[in-house]
């Protein structure tokens, strides 16, 4: 699927393990349902990225108790809230899609979810993010199959930072991403990462995935550290990572690569 086992963005600081997202839940998108998806009409393959120490963070704000919070609560206090977890979505093509078509499927599932979220359908963070999606001069040029077509086998990276939503795109030979916008809104943020873990989700394998993973940060969890903040929590995470990362790579059969940075200096800061 060509997914990197983790996200690291050179914007970051020092602090909050390096800046880097770690590979948490793997799923694919497919084109209507039924048979269409029997049809394999497959669209793109993603993975999901947790920044674990925002992560364990963010779930110690969940009550304590004798179960372990579902699924659903685990992943509402990731996304959604001034306080959501940092996190990124790796999607890989798995055709050539036409640009326009990409603008409005994903304009029109982030509308529905804004209105889910609490937000508005009409928050212009949402067109700024579109319009990366319809200017091809802003797209590295070997992403790109003419015809307005998005070649198959590229790679866009969505990024969380705080209530920014970064988009970018990955150039040949391992050059830096090409970011081709950055939407400041909270909704906006937790609209399209709704998408993926919220209720009826793109992929209901992967938003389990990634609830397995976060569980296993929260504190009090087996093996969990017992404060993100606590001197030595990064190194305490580790052993949570690596079963994050051998939880996906079981799942999915294949060899991840190596770790992406974002490419944000593109932009100049």
């Amino acid at each position: 699927l060509g997914l990197p086992r983790r996200v690291c963005d050179r914007r970051a600081g020092p602090g909050g393990g390096g800046g880097c997202d770690v590979l948490v839940g793997v799923g694919d998108k497919f084109w209507g349902s039924g048979a269409a998806r029997a049809l394999g009409v497959r669209v793109y393959d993603y993975g999901v990225y947790l920044h674990a120490p925002s992560a364990a963070r963010r779930l110690q704000a969940l009550p304590a108790g004798a179960e372990p919070p579902d699924d659903a609560a685990v992943l509402d206090a990731l996304v959604r809230g001034p306080l959501a977890a940092d996190m990124s979505l790796v999607m890989v093509t798995a055709r050539r899609l036409p640009l326009e078509t990409v603008g409005r499927e994903v304009g029109g599932l982030l509308q529905r979810r804004l209105r889910k979220v609490g937000g508005s359908p009409e928050d212009p963070a949402l067109a700024e993010m579109l319009a990366g999606f319809t200017r091809p001069d802003a797209l590295p040029p070997e992403c790109l199959a003419g015809g307005g077509l998005l070649r198959k086998r590229s790679t866009v990276t969505f990024a969380r930072r705080g209530g920014r939503l970064r988009t970018s795109v990955a150039r040949a030979g391992g050059a830096p991403d090409v970011t081709v916008s950055e939407a400041r809104s909270p909704d906006v943020c937790a609209a399209f990462f709704d998408t993926y873990l919220g209720s009826d989700p793109v992929h209901a394998g992967a938003r389990r995935q990634t609830a397995d993973g976060a569980r296993a940060l929260r504190p009090g969890a087996p093996g969990a550290a017992r404060g993100p903040g606590a001197p030595g929590a990064a190194a305490r995470l580790l052993p949570q990572v690596a079963r994050m990362q051998r939880l996906a790579l079981a799942l999915t059969g294949m060899p991840l690569l190596p770790a992406r940075a974002l490419g944000a200096q593109q932009q100049g800061g």
